[in-house]
């Protein structure tokens, strides 16, 4: 029962001698198949990575869990950017209707239209708070 869930996936082997090496190298090169098997499982062997090279913690994790953690990722940034699109356009849609509530005008005009209607500008103050 521990066998199973201590299963290795991997080894590194050394030789004392290149040749030993190149020799390892060329076993999977044969067309005659190997008897040899560890755990049931044919071996294959390759050059190995720097030592440093290997991120020791992730050796357990499957391509399977890679997919499912790749589209876990995937679902998330769609989910982020719907959002923000969703936030962008509601914040788009209040802006313009400040926009709408205080357009541009012409200083001079206002300035000079005062003069002339102070009380309706007046009226029109005071209707304006009484609706906001």
């Amino acid at each position: 029962m521990l066998d199973k869930l201590q299963t290795p996936t991997l080894a590194f082997v050394t030789w004392l001698t290149e040749e030993g090496v190149n020799r390892a190298l060329t076993w999977n090169d044969h067309s005659t198949p190997h008897q040899c098997k560890v755990l049931g499982q044919d071996i294959e062997i390759k050059p190995a990575p720097e030592p440093t090279d290997v991120l020791w913690e992730n050796l357990h994790v499957t391509d399977g869990d890679r997919i499912y953690n790749r589209i876990n990722v995937w679902i998330v940034i769609i989910c982020l950017l719907a959002l923000t699109t969703f936030i962008q356009s509601l914040l788009f849609d209040h802006s313009n209707k400040i926009f709408d509530k205080f357009p541009d005008v012409n200083c001079a005009n206002i300035a000079e239209d005062y003069k002339q209607n102070h009380t309706k500008w007046s009226e029109a103050a005071v209707a304006q708070y009484r609706v906001n």
